[in-house]
């Protein structure tokens, strides 16, 4: 048989080629019995059990025969069915499952192609979500670390998931890495399940040594975490390979390094009371670390003794606004831009400040990030734009807040793609002959007095309401900004300048 649309319309698979059930036509070919009772592929995706057992009893072999749309084996097409989404179903799928293993189908049964290998239990546990099928599998023998299921579980926010994959046995090195991922998600449970089970505090990172603790802190991980991962053994004083973190452009040799260029004193405090050791920084890291503090005053004093100070920066530094608006770091975000670092530069995965303050439903960080000249900018396929962030983001903040204000901001120009966007740090400004005793400043671009003059309440659509004058005059100001097409997506219509969200967010996962 060469029609198989009964089964792609029931059966997910895998994250290298997802796809969307689609349940309504899988309804229509449950009215037709016989349409999904002729072979045991459709029969096992669509829990006919008793047809599966009819076909088992006349062909044994067909257990463990590859067959239908993508030539997978019938317990394949069991545990990545959405049959018990389907009225009456939930428990059907399940007892085809049963069915197979009696007749031989092995429970590690799984497909692989480019880029890796997806199991029955990653189909049932990660695809599904659904424990029951899975808890048979775990049964019949099937192994918790098979190169998908646990990094999947971890996503979940789901200890079950956790426990049962434990129970099925881990490898420990799959634990370590996977304690990276559970640290991207900042799920303190899912650090806490990871380390009782034997993830190492002590592996590093193949690209730069870098240790659990270091890609705590860049991941923008909270105190609980810190304080878990040094419970456990983590060494506060831990060095990077050559100096520099893996995967994106951050400087930084221990710990320490890293929570002091990016505007963590919460993390700095953690760490120096359990034995990091300080070294002594030069002019250009004292400046960065002073700048990411949001300490004005140091930074006078350190352009006064060097005017020149800024211009010696490394590339690295001069690209961290990005990097701290992903912390939350808003005293250092806002000194910045005030010192005149790039305000639209990207950053892990190609996201910009007003991204990640998106992601974050952080709606201080994204009014003084349009203040000082942040724009809209769609980067595509996950993320979109800051709009598609805020509205499909899990993290918690004032996602509502975050939205009212992209809502008018303005667009990066058509001739501006985002893959065009600086994803160099470009080179910071430096005061031209500036008085000793001057720290190096640009006024923002868009004053408070711009904004008074910009705001007119009859055009504002919340004229009346009760709100601070600086937010009001803010949002007149940028709803009179005129947004331009974009060069990727959808064009923003004149009557909305916010194009249609995408699918549902996790945090940024990137621990290749």
């Amino acid at each position: 048989m060469d029609d198989w649309k009964a089964i792609e319309a029931i059966c997910r698979r895998g994250w290298d080629a997802p796809n969307e059930v689609d349940l309504e036509r899988a309804s229509w070919f449950v009215e037709d019995p016989q349409s999904i009772r002729r072979d045991v592929w459709t029969a096992a995706a669509y829990g006919e059990g008793l047809a599966v057992r009819r076909l088992l009893a006349a062909d044994p072999a067909l257990a463990t025969q590859p067959g239908g749309p993508w030539n997978w084996t019938p317990i394949l097409y069991a545990s990545f069915s959405a049959a018990h989404e389907l009225v009456g179903r939930g428990d059907a799928v399940i007892e085809v499952v049963a069915a197979l293993l009696e007749y031989g189908a092995s429970s590690a049964d799984a497909y692989e192609v480019e880029p890796g290998r997806f199991s029955a239990l990653y189909g049932a546990l990660a695809v599904n979500g659904h424990l029951d099928r899975a808890r048979l599998l775990v049964a019949a023998g099937a192994p918790g670390s098979d190169g998908q299921s646990l990094y999947s579980a971890v996503e979940s926010f789901n200890i079950d998931h956790l426990d049962l994959l434990g129970r099925a046995g881990l490898d420990p090195e799959d634990v370590s890495y996977c304690l990276l991922h559970a640290i991207d998600m900042l799920w303190d449970t899912g650090v806490s399940w990871l380390l009782n089970h034997g993830a190492a505090t002590t592996a590093t990172h193949s690209i730069a040594d870098e240790t659990c603790l270091h890609w705590a802190i860049k991941r923008a991980a909270g105190v609980q975490t810190i304080e878990l991962l040094l419970d456990h053994g983590a060494d506060p004083n831990a060095k990077t390979k050559d100096g520099r973190a893996a995967l994106l452009p951050l400087l930084g040799t221990t710990p320490l390094d890293y929570a002091l260029r990016l505007g963590r004193p919460d993390i700095v405090e953690i760490l120096e009371s359990r034995g990091a050791i300080r070294r002594e920084a030069t002019p250009e890291e004292a400046f960065i670390y002073a700048a990411a503090a949001g300490d004005e005053d140091e930074i006078q004093d350190l352009t006064s003794d060097d005017p020149d100070l800024m211009a010696k920066l490394p590339a690295e530094d001069r690209g961290l606004v990005p990097f701290l608006a992903h912390q939350g770091a808003l005293p250092g975000v806002t000194l910045l831009c005030e010192l005149g670092f790039d305000v639209n530069t990207t950053s892990w995965m190609g996201l910009t400040a007003l991204h990640w303050a998106a992601l974050r439903g952080d709606d201080e960080m994204t009014r003084t990030l349009l203040v000082y000249g942040a724009v809209m900018v769609d980067v595509g396929g996950y993320f979109g734009t800051p709009m598609d962030c805020t509205a499909h983001a899990w993290w918690q903040g004032d996602h509502a807040a975050v939205a009212d204000l992209l809502a008018f901001a303005p667009y990066a120009g058509a001739e501006e793609d985002p893959a065009t966007l600086p994803q160099e740090p470009a080179p910071g400004p430096a005061a031209a002959d500036p008085e000793p005793s001057s720290m190096p400043r640009r006024e923002p671009p868009r004053s408070d007095d711009m904004l008074a003059a910009a705001f007119d309440p009859t055009d504002d659509p919340r004229a009346g309401e009760d709100e601070d004058p600086t937010e009001e005059a803010l949002r007149a100001f940028l709803a009179h900004q005129q947004p331009v097409a974009l060069k990727v997506g959808e064009p923003p219509s004149k009557d909305c300048a916010v194009p249609a969200g995408g699918e549902e967010l996790a945090v940024p996962q990137e621990t290749d």
